[in-house]
């Protein structure tokens, strides 16, 4: 019986991780195949799921939040899907989309201790590297060193936001982590069959990690008001820097927009069609979690 191949996307928050799942989801190579899509999220609420492709792929989505795959804490959770795939759904391949904060390792053990190896197996660990943010977060966050460790490939995304002369520097800050490491550059995540086919796995033994990630906090805002946009500017301003990632819905007095900040910055907003209530997770480094709370529920009842 030939084992399922796992094809695992890491990458910090704000890579393109997302984007990159939903090209591979357009690809002849996944479209002919039953699949299944794991999507990995460190807030409790899932935003990624809702906007994976569902229209190019035969595939199920589970979602797996409230932690890191490559954590203890979401174990049991990734082993229970783990089963059901094996007793009940026998895809043809699974994609897994790693939470951005993850200090990753390698779910090879997980599989091999757990009796599944006869069923599974990790086919790639591709990481994919935010051209325009790497450098900047690389000493001051663990795991995106450690997302690029543990890859077997690396694609460097949003290559058309930065020169040649960046993007030789990148490369050359990538090989001092990982010499040997195969280097792909794209945009909006379009790579290609030929990369998925050309990589296999190493494996590379290091245990889960048993507690969050350090200074890294994430909290989640639902409610029904609608907020003010300056006041969300203002919001996202005092946080700044540390605030490493905001993604989610936004009800203002226009309309209900999807919004993504990456380490303080707004860089996506669009209108969403259908008039939604404000749910979003943020994402905090180096910032007192309660602190953080109280600037965003502040921006919310300042509203009321």
């Amino acid at each position: 019986m030939e084992t399922i191949p796992i094809y695992l996307l890491t990458g910090f928050l704000g890579a393109g991780k997302t984007t990159t799942l939903n090209h591979l989801l357009t690809l002849d190579f996944f479209k002919k195949r039953e699949l299944v899509v794991i999507i990995n999220e460190f807030g409790t609420i899932g935003i990624d799921g809702p906007r994976v492709n569902r229209s190019e792929t035969r595939h199920k989505l589970f979602e797996i939040n409230r932690g890191s795959l490559f954590c203890t804490c979401t174990e049991k959770d990734f082993l229970k899907i783990l089963l059901e795939m094996k007793e009940k759904i026998r895809p043809d391949a699974i994609i897994i989309e790693a939470s951005g904060i993850a200090e990753t390792g390698d779910i090879n053990r997980l599989i091999i201790d757990s009796g599944l190896s006869d069923f599974f197996e990790i086919h790639c660990n591709i990481c994919v590297v935010d051209a325009t943010n790497f450098i900047k977060l690389l000493p001051m966050v663990k795991s995106v060193r450690s997302q690029v460790v543990f890859a077997d490939s690396v694609v460097i995304n949003k290559c058309d936001l930065i020169d040649e002369k960046e993007l030789k520097v990148l490369k050359k800050v990538i090989q001092s982590i990982n010499p040997k490491i195969p280097i792909d550059n794209t945009v909006k995540g379009n790579i290609n069959s030929m990369l998925i086919n050309s990589i296999s796995h190493n494996i590379k033994e290091k245990a889960f990690i048993d507690k969050p990630p350090e200074n890294i906090y994430s909290i989640t805002i639902r409610n029904s008001i609608e907020i003010d946009r300056n006041t969300f500017a203002n919001a996202i301003l005092e946080i700044g820097k540390n605030l490493l990632r905001l993604k989610g819905n936004i009800k203002f007095s226009t309309g209900t927009k999807f919004v993504e900040v990456i380490n303080g910055e707004l860089v996506n907003e669009e209108q969403i069609s259908e008039q939604k209530n404000t749910s979003f997770v943020a994402i905090g480094w180096k910032i007192n979690k309660a602190k953080m709370k109280e600037i965003f529920d502040r921006m919310v009842w300042c509203n009321n």
